[in-house]
């Protein structure tokens, strides 16, 4: 019997829900002029590569593309069963590096806080203490890191 299998029913729709919310969030940044990717790419550094490289290639046929975004939001293929399974995923976030272009999108603070807004409005429990350095932890379990510290 997994972690999951364990626990209550009610514990067990809890962390479901959070997996359909987390979805709501992520179309509300879409619609904000966020790449919003789930369960997208290994691990964030290629993630950031992968990103960087086809916004780069949309914007060098489409130089308004540029304009219209306002950054990154993702977690990887290997995270794409923590938030059940575990009741807590993290969020990679941030502008878009890119070796033609620089930087792309909004400051990485301000892109947090969108996001941190986002999460908020779909109703999805989350922690972030503000350091553009650490993911945003989001489920049912995030609170529960901060309090054993």
């Amino acid at each position: 019997m997994n972690t999951f299998e364990r626990l209550s029913t009610e514990e067990q729709n809890k962390r479901i829900q959070a997996k359909d919310l987390l979805s709501k969030a992520f179309k509300l940044l879409r619609k904000k002029g966020y790449i919003a990717r789930q369960s997208f790419s290994c691990c964030n550094n290629c993630a950031g590569y992968e990103i960087a490289t086809e916004l780069t290639k949309k914007i060098e046929k489409d130089p308004s593309v540029r304009d219209k975004i306002s950054g990154v939001v993702n977690y990887s293929v290997q995270s794409k069963n923590d938030l059940v399974e575990r009741g807590l995923l993290y969020l990679q976030f941030g502008n878009i590096e890119t070796v033609k272009f620089g930087d792309i999108g909004k400051d990485s603070k301000e892109v947090g806080k969108d996001i941190l807004q986002a999460l908020a409005d779909v109703g999805l429990q989350f922690h972030w203490e503000g350091d553009i350095t650490q993911c945003i932890a989001v489920g049912p379990e995030s609170h529960k890191l901060y309090e054993e510290a």
